[in-house]
């Protein structure tokens, strides 16, 4: 008779042994599990809401991606479970968005699903301990806040109506930080121009200037070319030459989208510095290759903008090939090696702390030591990857192969420890052949 295995419990038990396993062994390795393991991947997601597994946890909601967004939404779906009075709110303007609809059920839903979504991509400093309790000191969210809050979701989600109920009040048309953004910017990222033309229309005076410069950056940032063009001021000649104008317009060149930044570059050239500085490209660039921009680093190196690590004068130093690791961005990689990128110090270590394999490769195949990307696979117990490591020239014995083996024992990576120690890493060199022990172990 064969021996039960996990997968056969019967599925309650199988998920309260998973769950004690992921409280006994931390959260950063569940995850791990559920990206190595697609076996259980529905299963380890389940239990982390079922045993509501992150309500105590220190980690920033901003630094949760989509699993706290899917998290927060089942959350918010459940009325018995607690929220802090900020979060409660959401489930009120959801409400108030859905009665718009028609009071429909599943209208309620999708807007608790993109209201939560736009809030965790937006604005989301606290903790989840903090969002998941309503005993958290949160006093300071008012009925204000609230309401403007209900006009910036109004905005994002194009409901004119409610809009045109809100906008009479001034503190409702204000630029300060709500939960989903100020009105002006929630339009902008729900691409709906008809709620942005009826916010500007009610602008009056010196706020139309200002309105506009202020969030360009996020326009630029966020919106199409055609949401840009509405939000250009028209700048007297003179006011372009003020220190405070010019570093809207540099910040508004923060975009993916090459149109976006060529309409800001046409405004900056009727400047007294029409002409982006040495420096300014060298930002520019590295900034795109951080975001994984790959039109606009195209863009920026034909502008003649430096592929190489750039030492600035007044700012922080620019390291465009180690900024495309960080992105996990291949292809922005091998555009930068084509037009002259060497490797200068670490970006294979970077590239493989981000899990980016394929750029791990591009960089041995340029010159890496791939001796540096060893203890990041042993770290994400990729067993394939450290095969292919060795393959390309990695040495497991010695002080490299001494220090994956402790760090492994350090972490409690059993299987990785068992593995490393099978193939002699930390032995001696000349003691085993570790090459050809990996390799058999893979036949």
């Amino acid at each position: 008779m064969a021996p039960t295995t996990l997968v056969d419990l019967p599925l309650e038990l199988f998920r309260a042994i998973l769950a004690e396993c992921i409280c006994a062994r931390s959260i950063k390795r569940a995850f791990r599990l559920r990206l190595v393991n697609r076996q259980f991947a529905a299963e380890v997601l389940q239990v982390f809401h079922e045993y509501r597994i992150l309500d105590d946890s220190p980690i920033p909601l901003e630094k949760t991606g989509n699993f706290g967004i899917e998290y927060m939404t089942r959350r918010l779906l459940n009325p018995k479970l607690p929220v802090s009075s900020q979060w409660t709110a959401i489930r009120r303007i959801a409400a108030r968005l859905a009665a718009e609809d028609g009071n429909d059920a599943a209208g309620y839903e999708h807007y608790i699903k993109i209201l939560t979504t736009r809030t965790v991509q937006h604005w989301a400093p606290s903790t989840m301990a903090a969002v998941c309790h309503d005993d958290y000191t949160d006093d300071a969210y008012s009925e204000a806040q609230e309401e403007y809050d209900l006009m910036a979701a109004a905005a994002y989600t194009n409901k004119l109506s409610l809009i045109e109920e809100l906008i009479d009040n001034p503190a409702n048309m204000g630029l300060t930080i709500g939960t989903f953004g100020n009105p002006f910017i929630a339009a902008v990222a729900g691409g709906h121009a008809a709620a942005l033309d009826m916010l500007l229309e009610n602008l009056r005076g010196r706020a139309v200037i200002f309105t506009r410069r202020t969030i360009l950056a996020n326009v630029t940032l966020h919106g199409s070319p055609s949401l840009v063009e509405k939000c250009v001021p028209e700048w007297p000649a003179k006011q372009l030459a003020y220190s405070n104008v010019q570093q809207d317009l540099h910040a508004a060149l923060a975009t993916p989208n090459v149109e976006n930044f060529n309409i800001v570059m046409r405004v900056i050239e009727k400047s007294p510095h029409p002409r982006l500085t040495a420096d300014q490209l060298a930002k520019a660039l590295d900034r795109a290759c951080y975001r994984g921009w790959e039109d606009m680093a195209r863009h920026l190196v034909t502008l003649g903008a430096f592929v190489r690590k750039h030492y600035s004068s007044w700012t922080r130093d620019y390291w465009p090939l180690k900024s495309a690791c960080h992105a996990r961005n291949p292809a922005i990689l091998q555009l930068l090696f084509d037009h002259g990128a060497q490797v200068e110090g670490d970006e294979i270590e970077e590239a493989a702390r981000r899990g980016c394999w394929d750029a791990v490769w591009i960089l041995i195949a340029h010159g890496a030591d791939v001796s540096q990307a060893i203890g990041c696979a042993v770290a994400f117990e990729r067993k394939d990857i450290l095969l292919e490591l060795v393959e390309r020239g990695a040495v497991l014995t010695g002080e490299v192969g001494a220090q994956a083996l402790e760090m492994a024992k350090k972490e409690g990576l059993e299987s990785m420890v068992g593995f490393l120690e099978e193939v002699g890493a930390g032995s001696k060199t000349g003691e085993i052949g570790e090459t050809d022990a990996l390799l058999d172990m893979a036949l």
